[in-house]
């Protein structure tokens, strides 16, 4: 199935950066550059901790390959990325993968931290790169506030939002694999919290563990794309027809990104998921290419 439902005169919303990524006002099922035409992302599914890599200088900010990894999709024409806030307190990091002073979120955002965030984002969206900006890692939670987002964690999140909506290629991601730590109600509130803070509307997203269900978001009117986890060894004709389903189950109301596969692979196999998912409906990005690691010939058949 080849999905050729792109439209035919690009949008142009008002208050909307030239370039910008926003969801298709005629069709939630596509995602758009504003004023220019369809988006589609191939991307890279790592590296996850981009912001941490290397070592960390007493103010908080990193010394590490940040540059080689962007200059590496940059070179291969690789249009997106997938990168996390807060990985520490449940998440994959160790407890300095959080934007805090001195790692500690009583201190509140570490100025120093997130300027270093300001101008890596600066040389993505050059690039033109596009972040999928995780706010939390599977399983992070600083604030246990069940269903509700309270005080604390909605002054943060706004505060991440503020400081770079500006950047025009940005989907704001809640959380990889929600259910580890959040309810789906604490999902809908802080989209919503996402959606009143950011002046530009940028695509707001959500992965799940693995599965093709997104039933629990299908109408929420603040989450605009299902990042898929579909951890499936099958073949990639198999793969492809679930993909259909996910996208025919989606029924336009959200866009679909098939954002980790843990039988992704690389080379000739990887090259069959890709398409397999391309041709069902989906944006696509690989795990564990990080740019640094991942063949150049794998990078430049995203780019391609």
């Amino acid at each position: 199935q080849l999905i050729t439902d792109a439209p035919a005169v690009p949008v142009s919303l008002p208050g909307r950066r030239i370039g910008q990524i926003i969801v298709d006002p005629s069709n939630p099922s596509r995602f758009l550059k504003n004023g220019q035409g369809p988006f589609f992302m191939a991307g890279a599914g790592d590296p996850e901790d981009f912001f941490y890599r290397g070592t960390r200088e007493p103010d908080g900010t990193r010394i590490g390959d940040q540059q080689a990894v962007i200059d590496a999709l940059a070179a291969a024409n690789v249009n997106g990325i997938y990168l996390m806030a807060i990985r520490s307190t449940g998440g994959d990091g160790d407890a300095t993968h959080n934007p805090f002073v001195d790692s500690d979120p009583l201190l509140g955002l570490d100025d120093d931290i997130l300027h270093q965030w300001e101008m890596w984002l600066a040389k993505l969206e050059a690039a033109g790169i596009v972040v999928a900006f995780f706010i939390y890692d599977d399983s992070a939670s600083i604030w246990e506030t069940g269903d509700l987002v309270e005080a604390e964690e909605q002054a943060f999140v706004e505060a991440l939002v503020d400081r770079f909506e500006h950047h025009g290629n940005l989907v704001w991601v809640i959380a990889e694999e929600y259910e580890e730590r959040f309810t789906p109600t604490r999902v809908s509130n802080l989209a919503a919290v996402i959606r009143a803070a950011d002046d530009f509307d940028h695509p707001i997203a959500v992965p799940k563990l693995t599965g093709l269900d997104f039933t629990e978001f299908a109408s929420d009117p603040n989450i605009d794309q299902y990042g898929i986890q579909y951890n499936a060894d099958v073949a990639p004709s198999v793969f492809h027809n679930d993909i259909v389903t996910a996208y025919q189950d989606a029924a336009g109301q959200y866009n679909i990104n098939m954002m980790e596969n843990a039988f992704h692979g690389d080379g000739a196999q990887a090259r069959l998921i890709n398409w397999a998912t391309a041709m069902a409906g989906a944006d696509v990005m690989v795990l564990r290419w990080d740019g640094v690691t991942t063949a150049a010939t794998d990078l430049t058949q995203l780019g391609k």
